[in-house]
């Protein structure tokens, strides 16, 4: 495939090509009357049912996500998927590790959008508070040709979607807890005919001074630790006609935090986190055509400043994307055709110069149905070029098969890659311009079995991987104790995977369990530094065995979650001769809903660490004994459809129809 655009790259030149491109796609007989059975879905998600075929896919359960009304996603993901958080602490920073990659290599997508921090290279999943989003999935396994750089181990996607003319409802939720928690919130949602918008206020926070054991074995009360996180969120969807559909789209998100000492030391350190997301999103459907364009603004702040240390950091990345998808239908084919131009630019006083990175991708695929829709096919190429220089073409080869009604049969391979980040490549000092991409293969493959009989539901997930990387790039100690970024090691990660869930429904009365487990290997093969111990020992921070566990049970308006999570060892050192020990960790929910015609409210107490533990996730970052929280969701719907379904607003038994 030739090198479409010239190397260096202007957004408004980009901009205007984006715009041709769309009209060159776009039929002139764009209101011409004919034929059309319309579905009550987003055209726009046809990118994400393509990334779902061959792969692994976990919806969580909208049950839990009520539970988790004011907890951090990263709380979510730990204690009910197998991705790995690696938290610092309460209230602190929290990054995912998918399959054993590192948190650089997961994506983290709202709206389809990457909204990985661009200087750092990930996302900080501490800040993204789950009461936001009702639709949380998390796709596993690799796919850089539909995400582009940053999809290599996985991906975790985040939307609101609501039922049509399903009315309004009204939201107040107030709430505290151990160490000083503060929780309030509000969300006003709205569902027409034509129109649905979601509104979300929050406000979180706590003095965060919870009792820790330090290295002596001495317990002491965490200090300089306090953290305040507030924002707001809206949706805005519009059905201009049967043929469109326009989607706005803003998320601002302030947070402040007091970094600790874990050490006998005193600190000062502060670090101040702001973002500003907006999107808008057009889509057009027609009999065997259709179409989004979309446009996004994201503005990330990071500053950090420690007057002790003398180090007063500010960190400012803008990240403008304009990307065009267009679908074909044609007999048992599905053809995509997609137009991506991404652009980040750095402003911060840890670089010689203002820095940017700017790439422009073209997509290609297709999606093939046979034997009425039990076996689907779908390839898709993508070839990106960067101001640093063109990237290999990037692929997927997924195959997902129907065996009968019950059981899926599920693969896929793919070429993936990550592109440094800007902290890699301009930070001074440290960085390096001329880093490689970390680029690669995976392979996957996954038996799924569901099946419900009257009051019964179970469902398994069986699923084994491989993937292989090369020019890892690490944070290695050079000259004078300064770290550089350096492709350093190729990486070999699999391991296997299992899920188990089973659900019991009578009358009223709900019970069911689901366990999740993990084994990953994830080795040194190859490493370029001389007089290392490193090869085939396991990676630093990615443990070998992860399981977690939900047992609920819900009867009439009653409801407990208990949510057990177990690690195993993380090795702190390179060489595997320092580690982490295992930990187990349990939490439990309790709620009661008081319901009155079409209003409710809801009560819910939780305790973390039920058996009070002395654990750490991270080396030196102590996790707090056990804590409470407390609350109450006030719930107000003006549409009477809510009083022949209360289900609408109590915890619902899972995402399956029973």
């Amino acid at each position: 495939m030739v090198q479409f655009l010239h190397r260096q790259v202007a957004f408004p030149h980009v901009f205007v090509c984006c715009l041709l491109f769309i009209l060159q796609q776009t039929p002139c007989q764009l209101y011409a009357q004919e034929p059309l059975q319309l579905q009550q879905v987003d055209v726009r998600v046809e990118k994400y049912k393509i990334s779902e075929i061959g792969k692994k896919l976990q919806v969580l359960d909208s049950g839990l996500l009520q539970q988790y009304r004011f907890s951090a996603l990263s709380d979510l993901l730990a204690g009910n998927s197998q991705v790995f958080i690696k938290s610092y602490g309460l209230g602190a920073s929290a990054s995912s590790g998918i399959r054993g990659g590192s948190a650089n290599q997961s994506a983290l997508m709202w709206k389809g959008i990457n909204i990985q921090n661009a200087m750092l290279g990930q996302a900080d999943l501490s800040l993204v508070p789950a009461f936001l989003f009702n639709n949380i999935k998390i796709e596993y396994g690799g796919s850089s040709a539909l995400w582009g750089s940053g999809a290599v181990a996985g991906s975790i996607h985040l939307d609101n979607e609501l039922e049509w003319n399903s009315g309004a409802q009204s939201n107040l939720l107030l709430g505290g807890g151990s160490y000083g928690l503060n929780q309030q919130g509000f969300a006003q949602t709205f569902s027409g005919k034509k129109i649905q918008s979601v509104s979300k206020l929050y406000h979180i926070n706590s003095v965060n001074n919870y009792l820790f054991q330090n290295a002596e074995g001495i317990t002491q009360k965490l200090n300089h630790a306090n953290y305040n996180m507030a924002g707001f969120l809206q949706d805005f969807k519009w059905k201009i006609n049967e043929r469109q559909m326009l989607t706005f789209n803003y998320w601002m998100n302030n947070n402040q935090r007091k970094l600790p000492s874990f050490k006998s030391m005193p600190s000062l350190a502060m670090q101040y986190d702001k973002a500003n997301r907006a999107a808008l999103d057009w889509s057009y459907f027609k009999k065997n055509y259709s179409a989004n364009v979309k446009f996004a603004y994201l503005q990330d702040v990071l500053n950090y400043n420690d007057s002790i240390a003398a180090v007063f950091s500010k960190n400012r990345v803008n990240t403008f994307v304009a990307e065009a998808q267009n679908y074909y239908h044609y007999s048992i084919h599905t053809f995509q055709c997609g137009f991506n131009y991404t652009g980040y630019f750095a402003q911060t006083n840890n670089y010689h110069n203002k820095q940017s990175i700017e790439k422009v991708g073209l997509l290609l695929g297709d999606n093939i149905m046979l034997f009425n829709s039990r076996l689907k096919l779908n390839t898709a190429l993508r070839a990106e070029t960067f101001n640093t220089g063109a990237k290999p073409i990037t692929g997927n080869l997924s195959v997902d098969y129907k065996l009968f009604e019950a059981l899926r049969l599920q693969m896929n391979s793919a070429k993936i890659y990550r592109q440094p980040s800007l902290n890699e490549l301009y930070w001074w000092p440290g960085g390096d311009v001329n880093l490689k991409a970390e680029e690669g293969y995976t392979f996957e493959g996954n038996v799924k079995y569901a099946s419900q009989k009257k009051a019964w539901y179970f469902e398994s997930n069986l699923s084994a991987f491989s993937r292989l990387i090369d020019n890892w790039i690490l944070w290695t100690p050079g000259a004078g104790g300064i770290a550089h970024a350096t492709n350093v090691q190729q990486v070999w990660s699999r391991g296997t995977e299992t899920s188990w869930k089973i659900h019991y429904r009578y009358k009223q009365l709900k019970m069911g369990m689901q366990l999740n487990s993990a084994y990953i290997l994830s080795t040194v093969e190859r490493t370029s530094q001389s007089q290392s111990d490193v090869i085939g020992k396991q990676l630093i921070y990615s443990p070998r065995y992860q399981i977690n566990g939900v047992f609920f049970l819900q009867f009439r308006q009653l409801s407990a979650y208990y949510i057990h999570q177990y690690v195993g060892y993380r090795f702190i050192s390179s060489d595997n001769a320092q580690w982490l020990n295992p930990y187990h960790v349990a939490n439990l929910k309790l709620s009661v809903a008081i319901q009155k015609k079409r209003n409710n409210a809801q009560v819910f107490l939780g305790c973390n660490n039920l058996f009070n533990q002395n654990y750490a996730v991270m080396a030196m970052r102590p996790m707090p004994y056990r804590n409470y929280e407390i609350g109450m969701n006030l719930i107000l719907n003006s549409n009477k459809k809510h009083e022949k379904n209360n289900d609408d607003n109590s915890p619902r038994l899972d995402n399956h129809q029973l």
